[in-house]
């Protein structure tokens, strides 16, 4: 079991808890400490955060790989927490933000599998 994933806990059978399920489906065993869930507020995009005491090369990466897959990164910046990488992956409170991610699924499953396909352990 991978002792270093995150993943914000919602309701089973709500689309949160779906999508995030199919994301950590994909992540493989990496020394990487990862957060994964989603953000709210009246922004699209996903956003991307680093600890501040980390490297930023994971960050970066992701951001590469997410964009060659054409996805909308709000923004990649450092935050005041303990993880190697953070990903909220929109707005959830937002309609058009749920739909605009069921659409770009596959592409943010496919960025996923080749990052931590790079950060085995």
């Amino acid at each position: 079991m991978i002792s270093l994933l995150y993943i914000q806990q919602y309701k089973k059978n709500t689309f949160e808890y779906k999508f995030l399920s199919q994301i950590k489906s994909v992540v493989e065993d990496s020394n990487l400490r990862c957060y994964f869930g989603f953000d709210f507020g009246f922004f699209s995009g996903i956003n991307i955060y680093y600890g501040s005491s980390k490297d930023d090369t994971p960050a970066r990466h992701l951001y590469t790989l997410l964009k060659n897959e054409n996805l909308n990164i709000r923004m990649m910046t450092n935050i005041d927490y303990d993880f190697d990488i953070i990903v909220l992956f929109g707005y959830i409170n937002n309609y058009k933000e749920k739909i605009k991610l069921l659409k770009s699924k596959k592409n943010i499953v496919k960025a996923l599998s080749l990052f931590f396909k790079c950060f085995k352990k």
